[in-house]
This record gives structure tokens, C-alpha cells and sequence, in this order.
């Protein structure tokens, strides 16, 4: 295997690693699968990058998405910590 694709399958590996660390830490199911549906959608947001040679052609849209994705990744874990903080189980 050469090393592009080493390093393309580490990356992928090292990537859905961090991202299923991130969902499990949320406890509240519709949450934790709002999360994951955040995570699918950037990486089908990536995937339209590696299909297109020019990134220039989605006009800085698909940059601003992923940005939201994360900060609505984010804000899905404070949703979920302030539940756990606040409402009895």
C-alpha cells in the first residue's frame, strides 16, 4: 500500500474514532443521533470536496455549512449537559 493511501486510511480511522468519542459522550439518544447526523453530513460535505478539484466552486457555502454543523455539534453537547445538570432522572 503506498503512503498516500496509509495515510488516507489512518486519517479516516483517527477521524470516525474522534467523532464516535464525542457522540457517546452524549446521553440522551435524539441527541447523541442529531450529533451523529452533524458528523455524516460534514463528511458528506468532504466527500463533495474530494470529488471537485476546484473548492472555489461551492463559493465559500460548503466551508459556512461545516462551520454550522460544528457549532450545532456543540451546542448539542451543552443541550445535553445542562440536561444531566438539571433534570432528575
Amino acid at each position: 500500500m503506498n503512503t498516500l493511501k496509509m495515510t488516507a486510511l489512518l486519517s479516516a480511522v483517527l477521524f470516525t474514532g474522534s467523532v464516535y468519542a464525542g457522540a457517546r459522550g452524549i446521553t440522551h439518544p435524539n441527541l447523541r443521533a442529531a450529533y451523529q447526523d452533524c458528523n455524516q453530513a460534514m463528511r458528506h460535505i468532504d466527500r463533495a470536496y474530494a470529488h471537485n478539484a476546484n473548492h472555489g466552486a461551492f463559493g465559500g457555502h460548503a466551508a459556512r455549512a461545516k462551520q454550522l454543523l460544528a457549532e450545532a455539534r456543540h451546542e448539542l453537547e451543552a443541550a445535553d449537559a445542562f440536561r444531566n445538570m438539571h433534570m432528575p432522572r
